[in-house]
């Protein structure tokens, strides 16, 4: 029960990556589950050719 507790006194830079997964938003649906699986996400952030980030895209998304 306290490791389940002690979670809550961490910050989310202790749990986030500095190099998110990302997919450019011409890739189709196909590609980003295929990353998304690969990779054993859920979700992956959405980028124009720039970098830019445009959205998010998860696995609820495509499944609906």
């Amino acid at each position: 029960m306290r490791s389940q507790t002690a979670i809550f006194s961490k910050l989310v830079r202790d749990f986030m990556r500095e190099r998110p997964p990302t997919v450019l938003s011409g890739v189709n649906c196909a590609e980003a589950i295929r990353q998304m699986s690969g990779d054993h996400i859920s979700s992956v952030l959405v980028t124009d050719a720039n970098g830019r980030l445009l959205g998010i895209l998860t696995e609820q998304d495509v499944t609906r």
